[in-house]
């Protein structure tokens, strides 16, 4: 079976941080397509879509935005490298699943 996977990678501030806990986008996008190469589905990815620089605070944001309007267009899911990439509150993100 298919599965088409839109992949959403944030960083909410990339000016001079690369200690152990940054999360990059390069290595967000490196986990995720291991990840997904661990499937036993057959992967397509149909785009990407990055927020640099951005603050996870709000949900609006352009590349979560033009994800969330690929995933509908498209029938795919959005990956995520963590949750946090996606919503900083539990409100916010439950709101964006209903």
């Amino acid at each position: 079976m298919q599965r088409q996977l839109v992949g959403y990678v944030r960083v909410s501030s990339t000016a001079g941080r690369e200690d152990e806990r940054f999360q990059s986008p390069q290595l967000q996008r490196k986990a995720l397509e291991t990840w997904a190469d661990r499937l036993d589905d057959d992967v397509v990815w149909v785009n990407w879509f990055e927020d640099l620089d951005v603050t996870g605070l709000t949900q609006v944001r352009p590349g979560l935005n033009a994800a969330k309007r690929c995933a509908l267009d498209h029938n795919a899911d959005i990956v995520v490298y963590d949750i946090s990439r996606w919503s900083r509150t539990v409100g916010d993100g439950l709101g964006d699943l209903a």
